[in-house]
């Protein structure tokens, strides 16, 4: 069974973002050395890091460990559509990424995507992306945490 661990940003005031569409990156301008490198500990220690496409469309990110040591967990990203930036960071930069589409994701989207180097394409739900089927997925590949 897979495990999963949420972390997540909060704001002194309680709120879970910036505003909407806004990117959480600048609050890591604020985190000292410490905090930096436990965030990324974190990413080294699971097997997988899963944003979604929201997060991708907002930030940019490269969920990549650079502030610890330790490997690159595999980045995991739902879209329904596969409507991701062909120019995103984690579908440019080689690192093992699978993107996971519903079937109704168009052929066009989904081969521009497979194109990407070491993007891999799932597909896993109708009309959206099954999350519990997903789960089921990473569950049979091995992917405990």
């Amino acid at each position: 069974m897979v495990e999963i661990t949420t972390l997540s940003e909060v704001t002194i005031d309680g709120k879970l973002s910036l505003g909407a569409t806004a990117s959480s990156k600048g609050l890591f301008d604020f985190y000292g050395d410490d905090l930096r490198a436990w965030f990324h500990a974190q990413r080294a220690a699971h097997d997988a890091i899963m944003v979604g496409a929201g997060t991708v469309l907002s930030d940019d990110p490269e969920l990549t460990v650079r502030h610890a040591p330790g490997p690159n967990p595999l980045r995991i990203v739902p879209s329904s559509m596969g409507m991701l930036p062909r120019d995103a960071k984690l579908l440019n930069d080689g690192h093992p990424t699978v993107l996971v589409v519903s079937r109704s994701a168009k052929e066009a989207d989904i081969e521009a995507l497979k194109s990407k180097p070491n993007v891999e394409v799932v597909r896993c739900g109708g009309r959206r992306v099954d999350l519990p089927g997903l789960m089921n997925i990473l569950d049979a590949r091995g992917i405990k945490a």
